[in-house]
């Protein structure tokens, strides 16, 4: 029987947090299913409870899996963030939010504590710290459906974009949209 990468995608969490080294919860399922990554215990957020399930799919000796000490969540200091919005972009499943020019914050309940946004930010002001009682992990699903609404708000952007510069040729002004 033929394993799809679907279903192994399926059993990761879907954080796109990189702790595994793919960029990304594809690559490594991809890699696993074709047998260039060995170890079926790398997803960090996804625990024993994925390494296991991906030991009985894939029909390989089980392994003990890296853990997340803590539930966690990335925090903003407001006090030193300068709106650059670079952590907007880096932030997988657009836990952040804020505008270009306004301090950001981090919804905590849709946060996966990747910490993808901490080096993005210029002033340091982004830190991970243990996530508040009571405030779930979200699930893949959730992840997945933050991922599909970021990836269209950045195809519309897009579509603006090439629409007022499309304008701009017909009308032979020069376009100010910013590329």
């Amino acid at each position: 029987m033929s394993i799809s990468i679907e279903q192994c995608l399926d059993l990761l969490p879907q954080t796109q947090c990189q702790e595994c080294g793919y960029h990304g919860c594809r690559p490594y399922a991809e890699a696993l299913v074709s047998r260039q990554e060995p170890s079926i215990a790398r997803c960090l957020p996804g625990g024993q409870d994925v390494a296991s399930a991906l030991s009985e799919l894939l029909s390989r000796p089980e392994e003990q899996a890296r853990t997340i000490p803590e539930p966690a969540t990335a925090t903003i200091d407001v006090a030193d963030c300068i709106g650059c919005s670079l952590c907007l972009k880096a932030c997988p499943v657009d836990a952040i939010w804020g505008a270009q020019g306004f301090e950001h914050q981090v919804w905590e309940s849709d946060c996966t504590a990747c910490g993808l946004c901490v080096p993005a930010c210029p002033t340091a002001c982004i830190s991970i710290i243990p996530r508040s009682e009571g405030v779930p992990f979200p699930t893949a699903e959730h992840n997945l459906s933050q991922i599909a609404a970021k990836d269209r708000r950045t195809s519309e952007k897009r579509q603006k974009k090439w629409e007022a510069h499309r304008h701009a040729l017909k009308k032979k002004e020069p376009c100010l949209v910013e590329h």
